[in-house]
């Protein structure tokens, strides 16, 4: 029965960071990220950026099809939990993420 309590505190406390530190996570929904993908020809050709990346979702969606993609997000908790899953899922090569404000970045260097 502790582990329902510990996970709900880790939960809370993960919510009220994402509040205090920028806007809270919601995750986009796979439809709409398969509706991105359909948006973008030639995906392995591009370079992607997230801004508000979140869990990662998206970046990984897009490393799944052959883009180099980057996630910019600023709560640390999302950046490492995003690491973790792209490590896991063996798309660490062609993600990165960055625990940056996204005002800060320069989208230059990416076309989508």
């Amino acid at each position: 029965m502790i582990i329902p309590y510990f996970l709900f505190f880790f939960w809370a406390l993960f919510m009220v960071l994402s509040i205090l530190k920028g806007a809270p996570f919601i995750r986009t929904s796979n439809k709409r990220i398969e509706i991105m993908l359909s948006q973008v020809e030639n995906v392995s050709s591009h370079r992607v950026i997230d801004l508000g990346s979140g869990d990662g979702s998206i970046v990984r969606a897009f490393a799944r099809k052959g883009a180099n993609a980057t996630g910019v997000e600023l709560n640390l908790f999302l950046v490492l939990w995003s690491k973790f899953l792209s490590l896991f899922q063996g798309l660490s090569a062609q993600t990165s993420y960055l625990w940056k404000n996204m005002w800060s970045v320069s989208c230059s260097p990416y076309d989508v």
